[in-house]
């Protein structure tokens, strides 16, 4: 089993969170900065999280909660590096240009060609393919934490693979802090 430490060697641990954890952050009144204190994590999401989250009806409540966790906590938008797709819109792109995307591992990569066959091939709502914000996000789970309330799809692959997909569906507030469940799932 390994450790909050062990995931891979830098100074700072990314923790990502599903669009789907927000809900039960709110619910649950976690603070997320304070469980992963800056010094040794930084929480992020997939820019595709972005597209995805305009078609989801949020009450406005939790709409104003988001916005208000992404500031507060500077929580990072993680874009893989690629150039303008002329099949999407440029409020649709995927990738990060110079200055706002990162290259990305020949691990990720290999994991997103891997299962990138079981991507649908018909636009949603929220202009992505089904599947494309969880593949996204697995494909961070080779090297960081993803902190998730659904294990199905490309999120299960990645767990199955033993990468460090974290479901959050189990936790109980009053047996331990989110901090230690996450360091025991890992």
């Amino acid at each position: 089993s390994r450790g909050l430490g062990d995931v891979y060697k830098r100074q700072v641990e990314y923790i990502y969170i599903d669009s789907n954890v927000w809900n039960f952050l709110y619910k649950n009144d976690i603070d997320l900065k304070e469980e992963f204190p800056e010094n040794n994590y930084e929480l992020r999401i997939v820019g595709e999280q972005i597209l995805e989250n305009r078609s989801i009806s949020h009450d406005p409540i939790l709409e104003k909660y988001i916005a208000n966790r992404i500031e507060l906590w500077e929580i990072k938008i993680d874009r893989i590096f690629g150039f303008f797709n002329d099949h999407h819109s440029t409020e649709d792109q995927r990738v990060g240009g110079y200055e706002d995307g990162r290259y990305i591992g020949q691990d990720e990569e290999g994991f997103i060609l891997s299962y990138k066959g079981k991507v649908g091939d018909t636009k949603r709502k929220s202009g992505l393919y089904r599947n494309e914000a969880d593949l996204s996000l697995a494909a961070r789970s080779v090297h960081s934490i993803v902190l998730t309330l659904d294990t199905k799809g490309p999120l299960k692959w990645a767990k199955q693979q033993g990468f460090l997909i974290v479901d959050l569906t189990d936790f109980c507030q009053e047996k331990c802090t989110l901090k230690a469940y996450v360091e025991r799932k890992c």
